[in-house]
């Protein structure tokens, strides 16, 4: 289809251990990519799928993940993490933009994102935070930067060191 971008790297996936069968993401997918009886785990059909992020907006229980490249690399499991943004502390699956797991947790994030079939890659840099690992701090953009193990961010710090509101 003519003005389409699809993320060839991120591939959906529907966890079969958290989905209840409540037919949401069913609702919510356009193309018919996720089927599946109500009161039974979905399925997902990676041909039909155009990543348009309706069916991760749709689950209330998070059955519905994104993965990239590199976790599918990885085995395709992704772990839980501890991670502290703002001084909440939260989980988040290992490699989870930092602007996702701060959404949320309820922490504001000023961001330009595109739409969910455009990948970010922090060009704009509005949305720079401090990110504070193994005793260092680094300025990084939250739209693509992973959060990590044991990682704390700060939002309300910018490149110019000024104090967000």
């Amino acid at each position: 289809m003519p003005g389409r971008r699809v993320q060839g790297a991120v591939r959906y996936a529907i966890d079969q251990a958290k989905c209840d069968g409540c037919h949401a993401c069913v609702t919510a997918c356009s193309t018919g990519a996720i089927t599946g009886q109500v009161k039974y785990p979905h399925l997902l059909n990676q041909d039909l799928c155009i990543k348009c992020g309706a069916c991760i907006d749709a689950c209330k229980r998070e059955a519905v993940l994104r993965r990239d490249a590199r976790s599918l690399m990885a085995g395709g499991r992704d772990e839980a993490r501890d991670v502290t943004i703002d001084g909440i502390k939260t989980e988040a699956e290992d490699r989870t933009p930092l602007i996702q797991v701060a959404q949320k947790a309820g922490v504001k994030i000023p961001d330009a994102l595109p739409p969910p079939a455009v990948e970010p890659y922090g060009v704009c840099r509005i949305c720079t935070v401090e990110v504070h690992m193994r005793g260092r701090v680094r300025l990084v953009t939250a739209c693509n930067y992973p959060s990590r193990t044991a990682s704390r961010c700060s939002p309300g710090r910018t490149g110019c060191g000024a104090r967000g509101s």
